[in-house]
Formats: C-alpha cells, sequence, structure tokens
C-alpha cells in the first residue's frame, strides 16, 4: 500500500474511533457493560477495578455474577476457584425458559458471552456437557430474536465448547470474528483474517456513524486498535499461496456483479467458456473465462455475483476475490438509475468518482421534523483506465463503433420496434447509446421519487446516476491497492417511471442497459485497455 493510501486509511480509522468513542458514552452503568468494555478494547485493568467490580454481585446469586466472573477470568484477572464452579452449577441447572418465557440470561447477549467464557473456563472442571448446554442455551436466545451479529459471535463461542453448531459467516460480522481471533477464540487462517481487516476497514471508512448501538460500537472501537496496532493487514507468505490461490488461481482482471439477474447477462456471454469453482468456506461460486485482446495475449478473467444489495456484502465478496484471485483490475458492472438529463435508458456511465453519500451523515432536527445532513466519503476511479476510456473514441475508433452497433443490437432483439420508436420519441432512450464518464451516487437507497434525486443533487448537481454497491467494491479495491473501474448500464430515470420502464418486455430493458455495460468491457479488454500484470511476480500482499 503506497504512503499516501496508508495515511488516508489512518486518517478514516481514527474519524471511525472518534465517532464510535462518542457512541460508546451511552452505555448503562452494569457491571456486565463494564467488564465486556475491558474484555471487548483489550484494555488492562488498573489495580482493583475488577476487584471492585465483581464486588457489587459478590452477594446476589445470578447470572449476571456468573457472567463477571467469566469475564474477569477472561482478562486474567481472576483463578479458577471453587466458587466459581460453584456458581456455574447453580446457572446449568436453571431452566431455560420460565412460564414459557426464555430465561433472563438467554436474552442477555452481553451476559451470555460472559458465561459461555466461564463455560471454556471451566470446561475441563465439570462433569456436565457443556456444548450440549451452550446449543440448548442458543437455540433459545435466537428464538427470542437476538440480533445476527450476537448470534454469530455466540455460535463461534459456542463451537470452541465443542458444540458442532452449523453457521454461515455474514459479511457484516467481520468485526466479529475479527474479535474473536484476536482473544484466541476463533481460528482464523491468514487469509482469512486478512479479508475480514479488509472488509472491517471498509465498512468503517464508509459509514463510521452507522447505527451500531454503544455494545457493537464497542467492539468496533477495539478492533480499530487493533488495526492500528498491526499497521497494514498481514501480508501473504510463500507458505500460505495455496490457501490463497495458487499462482495457477491468479487472474488478470475480476468482475464483480450485484444480483443474480444482472450475472445471468454474463454467463450467457460466456456459457460455452466458463469453468466453475467453489469456495467451502465462504460457499462462493466463482467462473473462470477467457475474452480476447487483438493487441495481446487473452484475459485471463474471474466473475462472482453477490447475490444482494447494497455496500457492505459487495466489499466482503470483493475482498475474497481479490484475496484469492490477486487481480490486476477489479471491474464493477451493472445497472443504475438515471438522474441527468446527460444520460438516457441504455447509456452507460463510467464512475470517476464514487460517493458514498450516506457515509457520516447526522440526523438533526429543524422544529418539529427530522432532517438527514448528508456528509459523504467519495472515492475516486482509477485515473489511469479513465484516461483510455475518455480517449476510447480517438485512439480505438473502431472499437467504439463496434460497441454501438452491439447495443443497437441487442435493442433490437429484446424490444419490439413499436416500443423502441415510442421510447425514443418519448426521450427515454437513444437511437445509438453513449458512454458518459461522471459522478456515481452510491448508497443503500433504491431510488424512485424526483423528490428524493432534488434532494440528493443538493449534495452534487453532476451526477449521473445513482446505484448500491459500488462504493463497497470500490473500498475493497482501495484497501488493497487494487485498481478499480465501475461501469453500470442506465436502466431507468429513478423517478415514478421506474416501474413502467422496468415492466417493458418483461424487464428486457434492464437486461439491454446490462448488456450495453458488459459490452462495453469487453471493448475496452479487445483494445488492451484493462490492466494486467504481464509478468507475474511472487505472491505478495497488496495492502
Amino acid at each position: 500500500m503506497s504512503a499516501e493510501r496508508a495515511e488516508a486509511q489512518r486518517l478514516l480509522l481514527n474519524r471511525a474511533a472518534q465517532h464510535l468513542e462518542l457512541a460508546v458514552k451511552e452505555l448503562p452503568d452494569r457491571p456486565t457493560i463494564h467488564l465486556f468494555a475491558l474484555w471487548a478494547l483489550r484494555t488492562t485493568p488498573e489495580d482493583g477495578v475488577v476487584e471492585g467490580i465483581l464486588a457489587q454481585e459478590k452477594h446476589v446469586r445470578s447470572y449476571t455474577r456468573v457472567a463477571a466472573l467469566g469475564y474477569a477470568v477472561a482478562l486474567g484477572e481472576l483463578s479458577l476457584s471453587a466458587v466459581m464452579r460453584e456458581e456455574l452449577l447453580w446457572l446449568l441447572e436453571r431452566p431455560l425458559r420460565i412460564e414459557g418465557s426464555p430465561a433472563g440470561f438467554c436474552v442477555d447477549p452481553v451476559a451470555l458471552l460472559g458465561i459461555f467464557l466461564a463455560c471454556l473456563a471451566l470446561q475441563d472442571e465439570v462433569d456436565l456437557d457443556l456444548a450440549k448446554w451452550s446449543g440448548q442455551v442458543l437455540s433459545v436466545s435466537q428464538q427470542s430474536q437476538a440480533s445476527d451479529w450476537w448470534s454469530e459471535l455466540l455460535a463461534h463461542v459456542a463451537r470452541g465448547l465443542g458444540e458442532p453448531i452449523d453457521l454461515r459467516e455474514e459479511a457484516s460480522n467481520a468485526d466479529v470474528r475479527l474479535a474473536l481471533h484476536d482473544r484466541d477464540l476463533v481460528r482464523r487462517t491468514p487469509v482469512q483474517r486478512a479479508t475480514d481487516e479488509v472488509t472491517v476497514v471498509a465498512q468503517l471508512c464508509a459509514n463510521p456513524v452507522e447505527e451500531l448501538g454503544p455494545v457493537r460500537g464497542l467492539l468496533r472501537l477495539g478492533v480499530i486498535r487493533a488495526v492500528e496496532a498491526d499497521g497494514a493487514p498481514p501480508s501473504l507468505t510463500a507458505d500460505e499461496t495455496e490457501e490463497a490461490g495458487s499462482m495457477d488461481d491468479r487472474c488478470d482482471t475480476a468482475i464483480i456483479i450485484a444480483l443474480r439477474e444482472e450475472f445471468q447477462e454474463l454467463r450467457e456471454q460466456i456459457q460455452q467458456d466458463a469453468r466453475s469453482e467453489f469456495d467451502p468456506r465462504t460457499s462462493q461460486y466463482y467462473y473462470r473465462f477467457s475474452r480476447p485482446c487483438a493487441k495481446a495475449r487473452d484475459y485471463d478473467c474471474v466473475a462472482t455475483f453477490v447475490g444482494a444489495m447494497g455496500p457492505t456484502n459487495a466489499a466482503y465478496v470483493a475482498g475474497e476475490m481479490i484475496r484469492r484471485y490477486q487481480p490486476a483490475a477489479i471491474i464493477n458492472v451493472g445497472i443504475a438509475g438515471g438522474v441527468s438529463g446527460d444520460v438516457r435508458v441504455g447509456d452507460v456511465v463510467v464512475a470517476d468518482q464514487i460517493d458514498e453519500y450516506l457515509a457520516g451523515s447526522k440526523a438533526t432536527r429543524s422544529g418539529a421534523s427530522q432532517e438527514l445532513q448528508l456528509s459523504g466519503t467519495v472515492h475516486r476511479a482509477c485515473p489511469q483506465h479513465l484516461s483510455h476510456i475518455r480517449n476510447l473514441e480517438f485512439a480505438h475508433s473502431h472499437q467504439k463503433q463496434a460497441w454501438e452497433s452491439s447495443c443497437v443490437s441487442s435493442l433490437e432483439r429484446l424490444v419490439d420496434q413499436a416500443t423502441a420508436l415510442d421510447l425514443v420519441k418519448r426521450g427515454l432512450i437513444s437511437k445509438v447509446p453513449a458512454y458518459e464518464v461522471g459522478h456515481l451516487a452510491s448508497g443503500p437507497v433504491v431510488a424512485g421519487t424526483v423528490d428524493f434525486v432534488a434532494w440528493l443533487k443538493k449534495r452534487d448537481r453532476k451526477y449521473l446516476a445513482i446505484e448500491m454497491e459500488a462504493a463497497g467494491v470500490v473500498l475493497a479495491g482501495f484497501s488493497t491497492g487494487t485498481p478499480t473501474v465501475v461501469l453500470r448500464g442506465i436502466s431507468d430515470l429513478a423517478d415514478s417511471r421506474k416501474a413502467d420502464l422496468d415492466a417493458v418486455g418483461g424487464g428486457a430493458l434492464r437486461r439491454y442497459a446490462m448488456r450495453n455495460a458488459l459490452h462495453l468491457l469487453w471493448g475496452l479488454m479487445s483494445s488492451g485497455i484493462v490492466a494486467r500484470p504481464e509478468a507475474r511476480p511472487a505472491v505478495e500482499s497488496r495492502t
């Protein structure tokens, strides 16, 4: 990672830490919360602090006392004792439900983590099956609608007790896995840890003031401190190459697409050439294929789709792709809503800057109403690729003409002539589409009204389009030093006409927009514009 990029990341993490420290001040004044804070932040308590906290629970036999003892042992402030064993055995005999409702400790995740830590400390000291008991407690806890992140955290700890719990690691919970790994409660390989770290850094840089709540804020604040203490994420050694992806796994270009619907268009175009690869750790499928280049060898490509909207999952999947395949460039291809009179349906926006417009935003009160003050984080696309694309019509005019012809042919196949002429007459599409380089708004909102677009453009009147995943992909590229290009075909105009346009030909215009974006990518590759490692060096960290 360059010195400038490392400094930018450091400043963003510091900003995130400041916001989280404010959130943490809202923590309730309870003994278990104080001990969780020490555990989450990996803080060495001053002499007498833990003893003072435990003293508050000394004369009360309760699940919170067991939890407090568990945290104290995990902090190294308390040795195993007969008293602790007796307290845990008392709790193990308590019912998990009382008159049909979950017992208090089953719905108090902060306390439940402390209890599980006590179980881990005493698992060789008691004759009861702690693994089975923890599984039963988790079942009751999850039925009470515990938060997803708490469910994954507690499930990981229960696995440490020997309970064979089947769980799917969610991208949004990368901070949970990092926190547990740093406390030796979860085994993560260097590659897994590095991927989680990239995801967390991307999340923190993108939206440090998201509604985490003070307890989750504590956990992430601890992760920030660990990242800052480590410096750059761990690099891969030659011995770890096989896990990260062998030299044969590396590719020129990684293509990431958000939704299955969009990916289907890509799959149809690579049907005969593609071979699938499955990663059992992440349950992610990848598709390897090649694309021709008129000026050099064919491009070696890998593609996948996220399967869900939003920047968080996109950042995680993009980070995994980069770690596994070490591409020279990552391309985000998809559809978007046009928000400028300069673009019509079927045009392609090439983003020169991607604005995560809700990042760092603040909710304020104005009289009797609530207002959202936008802050945002702007990410710049790869300048070298942008220069090539801006000059495509001059340096590679035949490729531009070929792209325009393929777009016209696609429209003819997808939409009947009468409908197409009507759309052109109404100014919704052009006879020949264009590509425009400009600003892209990226955030977790589906834009469907003129009022929303007008409000959003108060931040940047130069927005050409709006979508939901590009910021996550760009952040993953930023965190690993991988050049990123974003190509978005315009499928609607982000207003009240969206539903009608989506209904044309049963989604034909959405397919048209996606095909146009893909055809532009193929033209860039044919011209040799997309970066690739001409000489493949030894595996190294790009962070």
